[in-house]
């Protein structure tokens, strides 16, 4: 009969083995970074806008598609999705404390820029430079930069957040555990492709 120390000794075992797993399993191998959830957290997304600025009324008509999708897909794995919404007034500078107020959230991985006055990438910079992916609502004709996405498909604000959540979705299929995992690269690699795809 086995004593009770070899007992206690196959358990220690076999729950770091079993850890050990699972952390393999959501290592982060992402050129740039991974944000993880924990099992209880929310899956926050970003929204900068003009807030009652009569010059974009269609950043408002936006705003109520973007909560109008929330309503209808509300979680990812169990994780309820929620947002994060700062006011740019519609300028440039606004915009660019805006964008600084949500990066002050690690865990925000996507931001959606209603902005309709002014051109938004020199403040979107500020989170694509951080290794956030931003999703511009409006196709302005603009310079790229890595990390903003331009909506120059013409997809509706929901279709936008669709692929988000499928994305996010999609490269949580294999994982078994109830934490979420962003791998941010590749995050924003696969929203490219559903957004504006070649």
């Amino acid at each position: 009969m086995p004593s009770n120390r070899h007992v206690l000794n196959l358990f220690l075992l076999l729950f770091f083995s079993s850890s050990l797993a699972g952390c393999q399993q959501l290592s982060c191998k992402d050129p740039l970074f991974c944000i993880t959830l924990q099992k209880d957290d929310q899956l926050t997304l970003g929204v900068v806008m003009p807030i009652g600025d009569p010059a974009c009324p269609s950043s408002m008509e936006q705003w109520d598609d973007l909560q109008s999708a929330l309503k209808q897909n509300h979680d990812v794995k169990n994780h309820p999705v929620e947002w994060s919404i700062e006011d740019s007034m519609g300028l440039p500078e606004p915009a660019r404390q805006a964008y600084n107020r949500l990066l002050e959230n690690a865990s925000i991985p996507v931001i959606f820029d209603l902005s309709c006055t002014f051109d938004p990438i020199p403040a979107a910079r500020l989170a694509s430079d951080d290794g956030r992916l931003v999703i511009i609502t409006h196709p302005f004709l603009s310079s790229s930069h890595s990390g903003i996405l331009v909506n120059r498909s013409g997809l509706s604000p929901e279709q936008l957040y669709q692929c988000v959540l499928d994305v996010i979705r999609d490269l949580n299929d294999d994982n078994k555990s109830s934490k979420l995992f962003i791998p941010m690269q590749t995050l924003r690699a696969e929203v490219e492709a559903c957004i504006n795809p070649n």
